[in-house]
């Protein structure tokens, strides 16, 4: 596995690397305490990477709720956001890590 910093307004690091997909859960869990997690994707993106992406959140003991959006730059407009900021609000308000 490899770590990238990227340097910008708020620094970030990328992880890259095979298999890492499986460990996203227990890497999120390290970082924060949120107990749910929306887990956004085009349909072709969830198609391929959802199921794994899914498992290893649940298995790390954080609650998913799997948003899927029209791919493009169609999906790319302010109905979109609002969709996901509604969803947020609805499934994620307040909510901090069981144990």
């Amino acid at each position: 596995m490899k770590t990238v910093r990227v340097e910008a307004g708020r620094p970030y690091d990328v992880m890259i690397g095979h298999g890492l997909l499986s460990m996203l859960g227990d890497a999120i869990l390290a970082r924060h305490k949120l107990c749910r997690i929306a887990l956004v994707a085009d349909e072709t993106a969830f198609q391929l990477y959802g199921g794994k992406a899914r498992k290893s959140l649940l298995d790390a003991g954080f609650t998913v709720v799997s948003c899927l959006i029209p791919g493009g730059e169609a999906a790319k407009v302010l109905p979109t956001v609002e969709g996901l900021l509604t969803l947020s609000f609805i499934h994620l308000w307040r909510c901090r890590r069981r144990g």
